[in-house]
């Protein structure tokens, strides 16, 4: 699959803000902050890079949703993040887990508690509610908004097994190459503009 102008133009502006953050960082090797951007410009270009090197077919089409429901997530996450720390700059030691309390963690029994505490739970200044998290930074009513487009990219990705039988009896080949550039672009330039906010 190829990027569109508007989409590669954005992945060659990350790139160029990932050095940027990746230089400040090594210059500032202990500041979370930093290596929590350059963490999420790093996984956020190669995801869409690994969307790039896959064929776009009706069968894939399942997989790009999935990956990009993620991307919007994480973008979601990172905006509330960016927009937070202008209050509370101590919001990315909180999202690298270093509120965790690894004492009660190592007296854990369950597994799945364990997981759970070094995972989903292990901030303490906020939980992972998107549509909260989301009206820290935009008007979530509007049509437009990241959220929006989160959930209707996780609404097909909770349905994306009907989906992909739909295709399979309709023997559907081609999927809309124009659906997935729209939710790229919306990825890439969202994201972009969570630091703005800095």
């Amino acid at each position: 699959m190829f990027l569109n102008k508007d989409c590669a133009q954005m992945m060659h502006l990350l790139k160029i803000k990932y050095k940027q953050k990746k230089k400040a960082w090594k210059a500032d090797f202990g500041n979370r902050r930093l290596a929590v951007e350059a963490g999420f410009i790093y996984n956020i270009y190669n995801d869409i890079v690994f969307l790039l090197s896959t064929p776009l077919k009706a069968r894939n089409e399942r997989y790009f949703m999935l990956i990009l429901r993620n991307c919007l997530e994480q973008v979601i996450i990172f905006r509330y993040l960016e927009q937070k720390s202008k209050t509370n700059p101590d919001i990315f030691l909180d999202y690298m887990g270093d509120n965790v309390d690894l004492d009660a963690i190592c007296e854990e029994q369950d597994a799945f508690e364990i997981l759970k505490k070094l995972g989903g739970n292990r901030t303490t200044q906020y939980k992972n509610k998107f549509y909260h998290m989301a009206k820290e930074f935009e008007d979530t009513n509007c049509d437009t908004s990241l959220y929006k487009f989160y959930g209707m990219c996780a609404d097909y990705c909770h349905s994306s097994y009907y989906h992909s039988i739909g295709n399979i009896i309709c023997k559907e080949k081609k999927c809309k190459k124009e659906n997935i550039l729209a939710v790229i672009l919306v990825v890439l330039t969202e994201f972009y503009a969570g630091f703005d906010v800095a």
